[in-house]
């Protein structure tokens, strides 16, 4: 049987979701960080799907990452372009120069 969300009129669904995908988020994040010994300070960009900006910044935080390390170029141009972010987003760090650590999240 597949998995369903269903959404109450009431929201309290998508904020049990919303709360659910930050711990795991966070958890994932920790855990890629201390497989790879490395900690979020050692990447110079954090490379997310293109959503506002007030959510990168939160996943930003949540994961233990600083808002400066965001790196979205081309937010206002494109905005979210689903499975492409990431890689528009890497085409225009390569145009930069490459030459940084950085961590990418995909859903």
């Amino acid at each position: 049987m597949p998995w369903k969300f269903p959404l109450k009129s009431d929201n309290t669904d998508f904020v049990k979701y919303f709360q659910c995908f930050s711990a795991g988020a966070k958890l994932l994040c920790q855990h890629i960080l201390e497989e790879a010994e490395l900690k979020a300070e050692d990447f110079k960009h954090l490379i997310v799907g293109n959503y506002n900006v007030s959510m990168l910044k939160n996943y930003a935080m949540m994961t233990g990452f600083k808002p400066k390390q965001l790196y979205y170029p081309n937010l206002r141009d494109i905005a979210h372009a689903y499975s492409s972010d990431l890689l528009i987003t890497l085409s225009h760090l390569r145009e930069e120069g490459w030459g940084s650590s950085v961590f990418i999240r995909n859903r």
